[in-house]
């Protein structure tokens, strides 16, 4: 069970409380040791920086830092030409198809009821002309 934020707070804030003695007293006795460690923490910290921005940031990434503003050109124009070109052609057949749809509606139930009395003569008409060709 996990304990309440306040009393994790309160025991990190005790922990800092109890070590803080500690240390004041450790910089106080053991001044040289501790400057020195902080020279020695200081270049190592220098040394790794250095290493990083020679190796790793101009030998490793640098190659990437100009490889993926293509990519990223590349990327774009593909969306742009590739999907939102076919996103376009199937938004206008949609369009296109839906024009004789929308000139038959018309909102009156007559209308629809003679639509659905010429699809059905139609259907009826298609079967018995495949029954009339069976037949012969």
């Amino acid at each position: 069970m996990n304990a309440p934020p306040n009393v994790g707070f309160a025991h990190f804030g005790f922990l800092v409380l109890l070590l803080l003695p500690v240390v004041a007293a450790a910089c106080f006795f053991a001044r040289g040791t501790v400057s020195r460690a902080a020279r020695i923490i200081a270049r190592f910290g220098a040394a790794t920086r250095a290493f990083d921005d020679a190796v790793v940031g101009r030998r490793i990434f640098g190659g990437a830092a100009e490889l993926l503003p293509m990519i990223s050109r590349f990327v774009v124009t593909c969306d742009t030409w590739v999907i939102g070109g076919a996103v376009k052609i199937i938004a206008g057949t949609a369009w296109v198809v839906s024009i004789p749809v929308r000139m038959i509606q018309s909102g009156s139930a007559r209308s629809y009821l003679f639509a659905m009395v010429l699809g059905l003569v139609a259907c009826l008409g298609y079967y018995l002309y495949l029954a009339r060709h069976l037949i012969r």
